[in-house]
């Protein structure tokens, strides 16, 4: 296993050695799950519920899990994924942007989805699951630029009932679900907003007070 100055980039969250420079392991006995991850700051990550087979998917909700960094955007393509449709402009694009200025106000917005296709799920909810490592002040929804009241719940039960809440959710870890002893867990907050047309609405979520520093 190898590693160099990535580790200790500040534009980067991962598990971080504590020296700079290029470091070798051999025979370095770890299970998979172990092994470094690095996910890029600013990065946007389309996500589903969890599951063992697509037709567990839910497809009414939209998930993306929001690395947050000045400002950074992705465009999220789709087709109907059976196929060759798309070739002649059967598909959806949706763009997706998040901005984090210095006084610790982050925002992520989901612009309305561009584009059609046979079978696409116009109606859908949307999730956001931000890493942080404190609590933050307040947590606004915007559904069109107009500001959606969010329910401040404290556990996943409430959460999982609610249309439009936000939850501070101290204990993720996917790994653990499935079974994997010892896998450590992180904190992040989840928001979710109500259920609109995603080829008309714009949605987004600003939080004030966010914090996300894994290594102070």
């Amino acid at each position: 296993l190898t590693c160099d100055c990535l580790y200790k980039c500040s534009d980067e969250h991962a598990f971080k050695c504590d020296e700079c420079g290029t470091i070798v392991m051999n025979n370095f006995n770890t299970p998979l799950w172990k092994l470094p991850v690095f996910v890029k700051a600013g990065a946007i990550i389309p996500m589903v519920n969890a599951n063992n087979n697509p037709s567990q998917i839910n497809k009414g909700l939209r998930i993306y899990e929001v690395w947050p960094a000045a400002n950074a955007e992705m465009t999220e393509y789709d087709d109907d994924g059976t196929t060759e449709a798309y070739r002649y402009g059967q598909y959806a694009t949706t763009r997706i942007a998040s901005e984090l200025n210095a006084k610790g106000v982050m925002k992520g917005t989901v612009d309305k989805t561009v584009g059609d296709f046979d079978g696409m799920q116009k109606s859908q909810a949307t999730e956001f699951r931000i890493p942080v490592t404190a609590m933050p002040k307040s947590v606004v929804g915007y559904i069109n630029g107009k500001k959606v009241k969010l329910a401040k719940v404290n556990s996943l039960d409430e959460y999982n009932g609610t249309e439009a809440a936000w939850f501070f959710n101290e204990n993720v870890n996917r790994l653990a679900q499935w079974g994997v002893e010892g896998a450590e867990s992180m904190a992040q907050i989840w928001v979710v907003l109500p259920t609109v047309n995603k080829t008309e609405t714009t949605v987004a979520v600003e939080v004030k007070g966010y914090e996300f520093a894994p290594n102070a």
